[in-house]
């Protein structure tokens, strides 16, 4: 039998809830965050024509994405990132940004 435990993280960004398999005698801990947010964000500050300027793409400076914390997590679990958002794997890194599955995260539209 299985029992589910809503467990308040105190944290509001991401939320966890812990089922306790009874049967199996196992744990399970499963995070979740409302990413919309961070979605729209990103395509507003696509469409910014600052992003577009051609001195400042030159700049090597300039914002090209935002993670959600919860997608932070799953990169520092495969060695792309570390838990603090640091990124470890600059070719991976890059890799995950490219890709089309991930552009809800992109800003800059250039491939890096």
């Amino acid at each position: 039998m299985t029992k589910k435990l809503s467990i308040d993280t105190g944290s509001e960004v991401i939320k966890s809830k812990i089922h306790l398999d009874e049967g199996e005698k196992k744990i399970h801990i499963e995070d979740s965050q409302d990413i919309s947010e961070v979605i729209s964000n990103n395509k507003k500050d696509a469409n910014d024509k600052a992003y577009k300027l051609k001195g400042f793409q030159d700049a090597k400076m300039y914002k090209v994405a935002t993670i959600p914390l919860i997608i932070v997590q799953q990169l520092a679990q495969k060695g792309i990132m570390y838990p603090n958002g640091a990124i470890k794997d600059k070719e991976r890194m890059k890799r995950w940004l490219n890709d089309p599955d991930n552009k809800n995260f992109r800003i800059y539209q250039g491939k890096l």
